[in-house]
């Protein structure tokens, strides 16, 4: 299973000589330098006091943006202040803002973004909240979409998304789209970890030799069970495999168990050509098996006329001949079996008939 943690030191397990950093907001929570909330606040005058946040729209005559906290409306959903952004009823007027990044964003990387979020008015669940990323906070500049949502409701709620940067940029600019007066309120702007280090599910092969692993995602430095730091791994035994792998401030570890099997690929199914189901405790079923491990298996028996008279997708549960109300009669069935093998990557088939004699 895999496991997230926040790199906050100097890591004893994890040598990397790549320096720490990671894009994140310089105010994601909208702290301003002045207290007290402010209502439609010009551009120069917003700037002047939210700090690494610009005001960029050409709303600010109609109704500028907010610097909300719970003195005068609901709290804030992280610290003690929030930002409520507009549109009138104009579509082409609307407000912008920029929101500084520690550091600029990395063309084609992978990064989630999370935020909070509540409506202000009835409207905003007509208007949709665009994303975009810019490589300056001049006004106006929305950069290139990345993002859009519909929608809020009347109390915070917190929303995720990925997002792979399609430039480089060091601002996450907002606006809203669709013009009906809607206002939303925003809060608790977060990059968080990436999510997508998977070495896949533990697993069995018929021999352990020249097996590749390699992480799912985009990562900054690696480091595997025996201090190798290639994004890929060869395997030549059976054993357990660890990596750890960072990205910005973040470092996300996983691991795989691969084994060998016993029987080296030659596992069969024994498919018994007769069963007698008169509880003497011998032969009682009708079952095939196989001393391999499983990943699916799937039993279907079928009566003379081609009806389906029993299924069973469990490997140790087999017909006892009985149905609902009385005995099936004796005679030939046609058993038809799917499984899979641990080492198998494809489902396989397997037919016959058998007698049930009483």
């Amino acid at each position: 299973m895999m496991k997230v943690f926040t790199y906050t030191g100097i890591c004893c397990c994890l040598a990397l000589s790549i320096p720490m950093a990671a894009q994140q907001f310089l105010n994601g929570s909208f702290e301003p330098k002045q207290v007290g909330c402010r209502f439609g606040l010009s551009n120069g005058g917003f700037n002047a006091r939210m700090p690494h946040v610009r005001s960029i729209g050409n709303n600010e005559i109609a109704g500028g943006l907010d610097v909300l906290s719970g003195q005068c409306g609901m709290p804030a959903a992280e610290g003690d202040f929030y930002l409520g952004l507009g549109i009138s009823g104009n579509h082409r007027v609307f407000d912008m803002a920029s929101l500084q990044l520690s550091q600029a964003l990395i063309a084609g990387k992978s990064y989630t973004l999370s935020y909070s979020y509540k409506s202000a008015n009835r409207y905003t669940k007509r208007n949709f909240l665009q994303f975009g990323i810019a490589q300056d906070s001049a006004l106006a500049n929305f950069g290139e979409q990345i993002h859009e949502f519909k929608g809020a409701e009347e109390t915070w709620e917190r929303r995720s998304f990925q997002f792979v940067a399609p430039a480089d940029g060091r601002f996450i600019a907002l606006k809203l789209k669709v013009g009906t007066g809607a206002r939303i309120h925003l809060d608790n702007f977060q990059l968080e970890c990436p999510t997508d280090l998977d070495l896949g599910p533990d697993t069995s092969y018929c021999v352990v030799e020249g097996i590749q692993l390699q992480a799912l995602g985009d990562f900054e430095a690696y480091r595997w069970q025996d201090g190798s730091t290639e994004s890929t791994y060869e395997v030549n035994a059976p054993g357990r495999y660890a990596l750890e792998a960072r990205s910005g401030e973040c470092v996300l570890s996983d691991s795989i168990q691969i084994d060998e099997i016993e029987y080296n690929c030659t596992c069969e199914f024994y498919a018994p050509n007769a069963f007698s189901p008169n509880a003497d405790g011998w032969n009682d079923q009708y079952l095939p098996v196989t001393p391999c491990e499983l990943t699916f298996f799937d039993l279907q028996i079928f009566g003379r006329w081609g009806q389906m008279v029993f299924r069973s997708l469990d490997e140790n549960r087999g017909w006892d001949g009985v149905n609902t109300y009385d005995y099936h009669p004796p005679g030939e069935y046609i058993y038809l079996l799917k499984y899979q093998f641990s080492y198998q990557e494809e489902v396989q088939s397997l037919s016959g008939s058998f007698l049930l004699m009483r």
